[in-house]
């Protein structure tokens, strides 16, 4: 997604989204709560990581899991976490 689109879905424009990306604008609770859902995410996981950490491609594939779908994928998810 650009910075235009996610700008767009949120009802932004593109700079102001480089402007959070880089740090020079604040990201604050309300920009929290506009972009998390837009990112398919929540709050709270946008705070906590830095997305260079991330693997992409198991995001990825998770995402596309259909909604109705994500408690049964996360359930299974959470039997390999158990085991470590």
């Amino acid at each position: 997604m650009t910075q235009e689109q996610l700008a767009d879905s949120i009802g932004t424009a593109g700079n102001v989204i480089g402007l959070l990306e880089s740090g020079e604008r604040g990201l604050s609770h309300k920009w929290l709560l506009k972009l998390a859902p837009v990112l398919g995410t929540t709050p709270g996981f946008l705070l906590d990581h830095d997305p260079y950490d991330l693997d992409t491609s198991f995001l990825d594939a998770v995402m596309s899991v259909p909604t109705e779908d994500r408690a049964q994928v996360l359930a299974i998810i959470e039997t390999f976490k158990k085991r470590a």
